[in-house]
């Protein structure tokens, strides 16, 4: 997958037009901040950065590797019969300096990602076996809900895997504009995503088609509040939506001249405009 590259007045925003343009969560993408927000002699000038959907991984991670860490109270002790109460004392008054030497902040997470890659084995998980780990977890659920369905592995393209759930009486999976489906969805995700340390194909799951009809029915709403639009001239703000579901209705007014979308708020209460360009 290609980069996109946006703009925004902050990073946050930024990074969400770029989600939107992809169509993706935050969890899905890999960013890289370009240029941070800023004030200068001639104006605020916007943060800029670029993102792309996260590249599959080749690679397995090496079985039961630790996180090691060195305390400072180690460091700088080197009597080895110092009494198990001082190095506590020790360790506890290190902790909140080794804390706040680490600032939480919003940037990219590629060399993160390729310091994993370079300490990791070389055996691959191929997308085949992901698939496949992702199948058996969804049957696992409809056992635990006692549902009865079949399950089907589907793939477009090289790295994203459909799994496809086709039974009757399976609303309870989809729950009220899809929410029950997007958690099921996260939670075959991460069940994949332990083994291949978040780099591995995009999973999406299916229930009934509900995606597709979904897919369809937005685009065909998004056309008739276009035509409202373009009707009255005043601007269209749709309900929140996800960045999915935000991403088919860029698309669908993309096709209509004269038209244009943009995307208003925060997540989770983010939402598409349409307006006159």
């Amino acid at each position: 997958m290609e980069w996109v590259e946006t703009t925004g007045r902050t990073v946050e925003l930024a990074l969400d037009l770029a989600l939107d343009q992809l169509g993706i969560d935050e969890s899905e993408a890999q960013f890289e901040v370009l240029e941070e927000p800023r004030s200068g002699l001639f104006g605020r000038k916007d943060a800029r950065l670029r993102a792309r959907v996260k590249p599959l991984s080749r690679e397995k991670p090496a079985p039961e590797r630790r996180r090691r860490e060195r305390k400072p109270a180690s460091k700088s002790n080197g009597d080895a019969k110092k009494s198990s109460t001082s190095n506590a004392k020790s360790a506890t008054k290190a902790a909140p300096s080794k804390k706040t030497s680490r600032p939480v902040k919003k940037t990219s997470t590629a060399k993160s990602q390729s310091d994993r890659r370079e300490r990791t084995g070389e055996m691959t998980i191929t997308v085949d076996e992901q698939a496949e780990q992702a199948a058996v977890f969804t049957r696992g659920l409809l056992s635990a809900f006692s549902l009865s369905a079949d399950v089907a592995i589907r793939k477009e393209g090289d790295d994203v895997v459909i799994i496809d759930v086709v039974g009757d009486d399976l609303g309870l999976l989809v729950g009220p504009k899809g929410v029950t489906l997007k958690a099921i969805e996260d939670l075959v995700r991460s069940s994949v995503q332990r083994r291949t340390e978040g780099f591995g194909a995009r999973i999406h799951v299916d229930v009934g088609g509900y995606r597709e009809k979904r897919r369809v029915a937005l685009s065909d709403f998004a056309r008739e509040v276009a035509a409202k639009v373009q009707e009255s001239g005043d601007e269209y703000a749709l309900e929140p939506m996800a960045a999915a579901d935000r991403k088919v209705v860029h698309d669908a007014i993309a096709e209509i001249d004269g038209l244009e979308t943009l995307s208003d708020g925060e997540e989770p209460r983010r939402r598409v405009v349409i307006r006159s360009a």
